[in-house]
């Protein structure tokens, strides 16, 4: 048999030896909380998705004890909650933060995307790549290879853009050679395409840098130029830039561009590892 909601807060929260007003948390007073339990007060699913989150509730266990139909909208904004919480953690540099929130989403999200997002960002901002679990790599390449149509969809290319600094030489070559091929006429494509193609070019470009290397690099430049002067793709536009300048020693253009985003607060994009993660 089905618990209530309520039911089901209250065998959580006592599985954690929790008292209510710990279970609550800033969310809700002690007095409503306790309503909940006890079935008194009904509960809007975005603060019930903050409990789960903020106790560590394994979401889809939680869903299957109350015989929750959870519509798609629903779960969407779920999932897209914990990655703003987790592009945050990225931006603000709190390594803590993302520790724990990377434990959370590996508890409770079925999310391929967001699972890997979050170990990317805890790796990045405290552990370094170097701890990364190997299967982890073999399971990242054969979820986005799973689809022999791969460069077409949409989520093997978010989950390709979120892991650059995971793969090796060879295997950035095949898949940046992939991507360019595919979207050598990127003006044609949507703008989701070609905001996600030109996250993943973005992230190329600081490997690149990085690794010493100039694979590709007039072809990626080339569909920097072709992209649409869009107001959404404006920072990868000077993020191509930035690393065009970067590449060829250009250093006045590259303190110019800098000191450009620094004044409105982008600074520390150019000191991350990590130019962009996506949803």
């Amino acid at each position: 048999m089905s618990l209530t909601i309520g039911q089901a807060l209250e065998k959580e929260r006592k599985i954690r030896h929790l008292t209510e007003k710990e279970m609550a948390g800033d969310i809700f007073s002690v007095a409503n909380y306790s309503k909940i339990e006890r079935g008194l007060q009904e509960i809007r699913a975005q603060d019930l998705f903050k409990l789960i989150l903020r106790n560590n509730i394994d979401w889809n266990d939680f869903v299957s004890e109350i015989g929750l139909d959870l519509n798609a909208s629903q779960s969407y904004r779920l999932e897209q909650n914990m990655s703003e919480k987790v592009d945050k953690a990225f931006c603000v540099k709190d390594s803590e933060t993302a520790s724990e929130l990377n434990g959370i989403i590996q508890n409770s999200s079925r999310d391929v995307c967001l699972c890997v997002k979050a170990i990317m960002v805890d790796l990045a901002l405290s552990k370094g790549f170097s701890k990364l679990d190997p299967e982890i790599h073999d399971k990242v390449i054969k979820k986005i290879l799973m689809n022999d149509s791969w460069t077409k969809d949409i989520d093997s290319l978010k989950l390709l853009c979120n892991t650059m600094l995971i793969y090796s030489d060879d295997e950035l070559c095949f898949f940046i050679s992939s991507v360019l091929r595919k979207y050598k006429n990127i003006e044609d494509y949507s703008s989701t395409y070609q905001y996600v193609v030109g996250l993943i070019c973005i992230n190329y470009l600081d490997n690149c840098y990085r690794r010493k290397t100039t694979f590709k690099l007039e072809e990626v430049f080339h569909l920097f130029n072709k992209l649409p002067n869009m107001p959404n793709l404006f920072f990868l536009k000077v993020l191509a830039e930035y690393y065009r300048a970067l590449l060829s020693n250009d250093q006045r253009k590259v303190d110019k561009i800098y000191h450009f985003c620094k004044e409105f607060g982008y600074d520390k994009f150019f000191s991350e590892s990590i130019k962009g993660l996506i949803d």
